[in-house]
């Protein structure tokens, strides 16, 4: 991976700052008992960390106070990419191999997709929503003709879909946060 992807990385779902303001947000919405974080913490590939995180599509598992699991991906963007009003999700790790890309191993329970201002000091604008639903409706076509997907040859040979929020039925979110 490129230096450029560890800026990233670090700028987003690892660093505190942003963390703190995202579970501002989850607090909010959960009676929230213990917020457990597994992309902040570079587990082992076969640790049950490991496996959340790189297998599964979890970032966060939050207990609540009733002992209720809630699982959530989190992705954070930079403000420089505010103009882009999108879901953007890995289709495949790299078209070459036909290695699969987050799409197909995403089991969190939401998805978390907010954009951070340059000092990380606020949400500028933020989505919660209800990721097997999100699936069911793709299945189901209801998404057809409403995505792009592109390439990025900037940090890997990935693909992403692109699906523009504003295609997103409004009962799929828990949350939303627009500027």
């Amino acid at each position: 991976m490129s230096d450029q992807f560890d800026k990233d990385m670090n700028f987003g779902v690892k660093d505190q700052k942003t963390q703190i303001l995202l579970d501002r947000v989850y607090n909010k919405l959960f009676p929230i008992k213990e917020i457990k974080r597994f992309a902040t913490t570079n587990p082992q590939p076969n640790s049950p960390e490991g496996i959340l995180d790189r297998e599964l599509g979890i970032d966060i598992l939050i207990e609540t106070m009733d002992g209720i699991p809630i699982t959530i991906q989190e992705k954070v963007r930079r403000e420089s990419h505010l103009n882009f009003r999108d879901f953007t999700l890995e289709y495949m790790s790299n078209i070459q191999t036909k290695i699969k890309g987050e799409f197909f191993h995403l089991h969190a329970d939401f998805y978390s997709y907010a954009w951070i201002n340059y000092n990380q000091s606020e949400i500028l604008r933020h989505y919660i929503f209800n990721i097997p639903s999100f699936k069911y409706l793709f299945l189901q076509g209801f998404f057809d003709g409403k995505y792009t997907v592109e390439i990025n040859d900037t940090h890997s040979q990935a693909s992403f879909i692109a699906v523009p929020f504003n295609e997103f039925p409004k009962e799929l979110f828990i949350y939303k946060q627009n500027s």
